[in-house]
């Protein structure tokens, strides 16, 4: 284990110097071919048209799991690195200015936001699955709807049950009050995104709080309905921390082919008319 660790590290290390080092070389070449008075756009712009071909390869690639061309992982690491050199050779294509034209402007503004999609995206896959795999069981995401459309019943089933077995409505008007409409679909997005705790904490104060109102043969039921609260909190925190995982995609992947389209367009009015505004 503490070898494979290791080995990453050291690939990592190995893949940023060779990112740096085409960076500088990229900055050193574009300043020596403008001291011989000739304009290094046409060569910048096309690395950079390859660059986001390849970027857009990669979910190609994933579609063709079958075909051996090469390992999903080698595409990441090369997806990852290409993406960024992408980001250095489009500033020195613009000569790091904002873009004035409406053409030129709406292409520079796509192609932010995929570029800022795409480090989000990054953050997410690693910080994410470690977050998830500290809380709560592993689950389906798929699943997750059906899960707590359970809990919701056995808490309701719950407060029914107390109301016989304790001669009492307590635990029920509690629950009607306080924990059903919060059962019954995700909450707190943001706190579970952030990784806040307020919420939650809160939450058990008022149970706790609650508790303490309630007579000896009442605190088993109310041990249960706690359990089911904070089931539904693991679930809801599973349910926004995968839904990041799995949604964002659906922003970077179609921003991806609608700046492909913008690019080509580009290209076409450049060599056509020999400018675009």
């Amino acid at each position: 284990m503490g070898a494979a660790v290791r080995g990453l590290a050291r690939r990592r290390i190995v893949n940023m110097t060779l990112l740096v080092v085409s960076v500088v070389v990229l900055l050193l070449w574009c300043r020596a071919w403008s001291l011989t008075l000739r304009d290094a756009h046409e060569t910048t712009g096309w690395l950079a048209f390859g660059s986001v071909v390849f970027l857009a390869l990669y979910n190609v690639r994933k579609k063709l799991s079958l075909l051996p061309l090469l390992r999903s992982s080698t595409w990441l690491q090369a997806h990852l690195y290409v993406g960024f050199l992408c980001i250095g050779l489009f500033l020195v294509h613009v000569e790091y200015r904002v873009p004035t034209g409406i053409f030129e402007g709406a292409l520079a503004l796509v192609f932010a936001l995929v570029a800022g999609s795409g480090v989000i995206g990054l953050l997410l896959t690693r910080i994410l699955p470690k977050r998830l795999a500290r809380r709560g069981e592993e689950v389906l995401f798929e699943r997750i709807p059906g899960y707590r459309y359970q809990l919701a019943q056995e808490a309701r089933e719950l407060a029914l049950r107390s109301v016989e077995a304790t001669h009492s409505s307590a635990i029920a008007d509690f629950h009607d009050a306080f924990l059903a409409e919060y059962l019954e679909r995700p909450r707190e997005r943001w706190s579970h995104l952030l990784g806040l705790t307020t919420s939650s904490e809160r939450r058990a104060h008022e149970i706790a709080e609650f508790k303490l109102c309630l007579p000896d043969d009442a605190l088993g039921l109310m041990g249960e309905m706690e359990a089911i609260v904070s089931a539904k909190a693991d679930l809801d925190f599973h349910h926004y921390n995968q839904g990041a995982l799995k949604y964002w995609l659906f922003v970077h992947l179609p921003l991806t082919w609608c700046l492909l389209g913008l690019l080509a367009a580009h290209v076409f009015l450049v060599y056509s008319f020999g400018g675009v505004s």
